[in-house]
């Protein structure tokens, strides 16, 4: 479980304070296209992942956060399911 820390993945309806139900489950590392739970700089975040040619794209969906690319990440697990707090 992770609960939402921010207001980056706004754009998907994952709201602070909502309960992430994660998917450790990654079967190919380099086929991480989705919405991740991800590990960088030793923090956890969340972020639409796109792996092509080496690089990992990491983009929010609220357009306050830049989009980030990068060589190497941490793939905690995909993102399952979203318990939404009333």
């Amino acid at each position: 479980m992770f609960v939402v820390k921010d207001d980056s993945m706004m754009g998907d309806r994952l709201l602070t304070g909502d309960v992430l139900l994660i998917d450790p489950e990654i079967e190919n590392k380099n086929d991480n296209n989705g919405v991740l739970l991800i590990e960088v700089d030793g923090d956890k975040i969340i972020r639409r992942v796109y792996f092509s040619e080496g690089k990992y794209m990491l983009y929010a969906s609220n357009p306050s956060y830049p989009d980030v690319t990068l060589t190497s990440i941490k793939v905690i697990g995909r993102i399952h399911y979203n318990v939404v707090r009333f």
